[in-house]
């Protein structure tokens, strides 16, 4: 990690802990650690109790990320409360409770005073997502239409309140335990031969470890209490370290934290706790919960119940390749400078700008880049071995102001739906193809990346542009930008149970290149 990046790290864990010292870094980078994070009342606080010197422009930039999480907090707040209003006064409720899931519902347990956050959205548990998804539309929601089945059954938007993710369960993942992967040198690919597991944590279970709603009150609404809402907040934290997918922080200290807390409450029952991750087999979840607390902590950072050693965690970009870079704490706070580092494990190919384009291939009888034998991570479904061949081609190209992917299937497209993902440090750029839909997903306009679909009956074709400045190949002291082509097919329509879909539907392949900068043409 360099230097800057330290130092923003030990600040961070300075404002969640006391430990260390504040350290001189610059400010839009701290601030935006703090709010990825979500511990802007943390950091407040701490430079209040300890008297330290902070410059007030920074402490301003912070309250102002503070006042926004926390009307966050105010609307989900104002919005759980309307939604309990409008499920048990609708003549189709089934009169069962229901649960307000996550991080906004633990914060309510917390013992410090401050840690209220807020949530992009409103996660709500219930024994009939089919049902409370009909009395949520007569109310004015509309169905997003894009969630991909497993533990969320719908994803729910209104122009008026906030939006609601209805689940069955909470997952709880975790990696094989035996061999994952096929290394074939003479073809240098990587070939997946299992996946990352999920058992559920249902409704029953959490029910019966739920207390009513601190704040509203309304009987039948509830959340999880202490001792649940541990468990929850590590299976969210194990979910992000394997899927890797937050903009800047891996995990959040924000969520370590409020673990840290929850176990050390007076109400916590560590009995129930090993119950309960026995009952989802949240073994890896808890155990690495447990080692990045300590790190954090020190010997302050006690965990309650035994945990197994140590194991070795894959982690995945996008869905198919893993790798294991080691959960130190450090490299977990800021992700984008660890991205590089990650792919050095996979030996990934280099362009050279100069001889642009340049071509990628990804056929049945191996990987080339600009026709040399190349590296690539491919995931195969066992129940799909026969028929999800991912094959494409993929010209990069590179002039003074985008760089350009044209990707081609060279195969029908899927039965269910074909992903596209360019994968960098600061972002990761997603489109896709719904064959279930006849449908194109297109990348977020926020990112000013454009996609330009072309769908045949026997293959299919995209473009991708992506602006230069994104990846940032003009800094200078840039000399290659790590980049993963990632192609992927879902073969079938998601079910209620991520452990068979992953064995059943998913296949891909990515490419992990490094990009030069080279001069601007």
């Amino acid at each position: 990690m360099n230097d800057e990046y330290s130092r923003v790290a030990a600040t961070l864990c300075w404002a969640c802990t006391g430990r260390l010292a504040p350290m001189d870094c610059p400010h839009n980078l701290l601030v935006a650690a703090v709010a990825a994070h979500r511990i802007p009342s943390r950091f407040l606080a701490r430079a209040a109790e300890s008297g330290t010197r902070i410059p007030k422009r920074l402490l301003d930039e912070v309250r102002s990320v503070e006042q926004t999480q926390l009307a966050a907090a105010d609307a989900v707040e104002r919005d759980v409360a309307w939604l309990a209003e409008v499920v048990t006064g609708h003549h189709a409720w089934d009169g069962m409770p229901f649960v307000v899931l996550k991080g906004n519902a633990a914060s309510y347990l917390m013992p410090a005073e401050g840690t209220r956050r807020g949530t992009a959205d409103i996660d709500l548990l219930t024994c009939d997502p089919v049902r409370y998804e009909e009395i949520l539309q007569s109310a004015g929601y509309r169905s997003r239409g894009d969630h991909f089945g497993g533990h969320e059954a719908a994803n729910l938007y209104s122009a008026d309140h906030c939006d609601v993710d209805l689940h069955r369960y909470c997952p709880s993942w975790r990696p094989p335990r035996g061999p994952y992967s096929r290394y074939m040198p003479d073809r240098r690919e990587l070939w997946m031969t299992d996946w990352v597991r999920c058992d559920p944590l249902g409704y029953d279970a959490i029910i019966d470890a739920s207390v009513p709603h601190p704040v509203v009150p309304n009987s039948w609404l509830r959340v999880p209490n202490v001792t649940a809402s541990a468990l929850i907040i590590c299976l969210e934290l194990f979910r992000d370290y394997v899927s890797n997918n937050q903009e800047m922080a891996t995990i959040r200290l924000g969520d370590l934290c409020e673990v840290a807390e929850l176990i050390n409450s007076s109400d916590f029952d560590a009995a129930v706790f090993a119950d309960l991750v026995a009952r989802c087999r949240a073994q890896d979840s808890v155990a690495l919960a447990g080692q990045l607390i300590g790190q954090l902590f020190g010997s302050a950072g006690h965990f309650p119940i035994d945990t197994p050693g140590l194991a070795r965690y894959p982690q995945m970009i996008g869905i198919g390749q893993l790798f294991d870079t080691g959960p130190r704490l450090s490299d977990l706070l800021l992700r984008r400078d660890n991205f590089g580092e990650a792919l050095r494990h996979m030996t990934p190919n280099e362009i050279n700008p100069q001889n642009l384009p340049s071509v990628i291939q990804v056929r049945r009888t191996g990987v080339a880049v600009d026709g040399r034998p190349a590296t690539a991570v491919r995931s195969l479904p066992p129940a799909h071995a026969g028929d999800s061949d991912v094959r494409f081609d993929c010209t990069i190209n590179l002039d003074d102001r985008r760089v350009a992917f044209d990707i081609g299937g060279l195969y029908p497209p899927g039965p269910f739906r074909d992903v596209v993902k360019i994968i960098f440090e600061h972002d990761t750029i997603v489109t896709g193809y719904d064959g279930y839909r006849t449908e194109v997903r297109y990348p977020a306009p926020t990112s000013n990346c454009s996609a330009v679909w072309q769908i045949g009956v026997d293959d299919w074709r995209v473009r991708i542009e992506v602006p230069r400045t994104a990846f940032g190949l003009d800094r200078t002291a840039m000399p290659a930008v790590p980049v993963v082509v990632h192609c992927c097919r879902f073969l079938e329509p998601p079910n209620d149970s991520w452990d068979e879909y992953y064995r059943k539907g998913v296949s891909s392949v990515s490419v992990p290149v490094l990009l030069a900068a080279g001069q601007r043409p």
